[in-house]
C-alpha cells in the first residue's frame, strides 16, 4: 500500500485519508469484487488538473489511478493502456475502454506500443541470463520471467510514448510514471 498512497500524495499533495486511495485495489460497491483502483476514487484534484485548469496544456502518461482517463487540457494515457500485475493476463488490444483521454489518443500512438511477448533476450539481458527455452514459455503473469518482459514492455512504452508526445505535443507540463522501477522492486527484491 505504500507506494500507491505515496505516488497518489505526489499526485495530489494530500494524504490517503484525504485523496481517498489507500491502496492498489478497492471494492467494487455492487459485486464485492477486488478491482485495481480508478481515477473515480480520487477525492481531490490532481496535479494535472490543476495545470490543466491553468491553461497549460499537460501530459499525463502511465500514472496510477488514471483509468478512466480525465478530461484535461492535454493528454492521459491511463495506467489500464499496459500490462499489469492486477489486471490477470493483461488488458486486451480488442477492449473498447477508452485507456486515454482524448480517446483518438489510443489510436495515435499505437504504433508505440510494446507486448511484453515482443521483449527477447537483448532486452532482458541487462537484467538477468535467459534461455532459448526460458523465452519459448508462454507468458504467465505468475512466472517471474513473464513478470519481467510485462514490465520492461509497459516502461519502454511509457518512455517511447512520454517522448513522443514531448516532441509532438509540446505540453508545458509531463508526468510520466515508469512503474517498472516500482514493480521490479516489489516483484524481484525477495530474490
Amino acid at each position: 500500500a505504500f507506494s500507491i498512497c505515496t505516488t497518489e500524495r505526489a499526485t495530489t499533495g494530500r494524504t490517503p485519508d484525504a485523496h481517498g486511495i489507500g491502496h492498489f485495489v478497492a471494492l467494487d460497491p455492487k459485486t464485492g469484487e477486488s478491482l485495481p483502483v480508478t481515477s473515480d476514487l480520487r477525492k481531490v484534484r490532481a496535479v494535472w488538473d490543476i495545470t490543466s485548469d491553468a491553461g497549460r496544456p499537460t501530459a499525463v502518461v502511465g500514472w496510477w489511478a488514471t483509468w478512466p482517463p480525465e478530461k484535461i487540457h492535454g493528454w492521459v494515457v491511463s495506467d489500464h493502456l499496459m500490462y499489469h500485475f492486477l489486471f490477470g493476463d493483461g488488458l486486451s488490444l480488442g477492449d473498447p475502454t477508452a485507456k486515454t483521454w482524448p480517446p483518438e489518443l489510443e489510436r495515435e500512438i499505437a504504433p508505440e506500443v510494446v507486448r511484453p511477448d515482443a521483449i527477447g533476450r537483448k532486452e532482458i539481458a541487462p537484467f538477468a541470463d535467459v534461455t532459448d527455452a526460458d523465452l519459448a514459455r508462454p507468458l504467465d503473469l505468475s512466472d517471474d520471467l513473464s513478470e519481467l518482459r510485462w514490465a520492461i514492455a509497459t516502461a519502454t512504452t511509457y518512455r517511447r510514448v512520454g517522448l513522443d508526445l514531448w516532441r509532438h505535443e509540446k505540453p508545458a507540463v509531463e508526468l510520466v510514471y515508469f512503474e517498472a522501477t516500482d514493480s521490479v522492486s516489489h516483484l524481484f527484491g525477495h530474490l
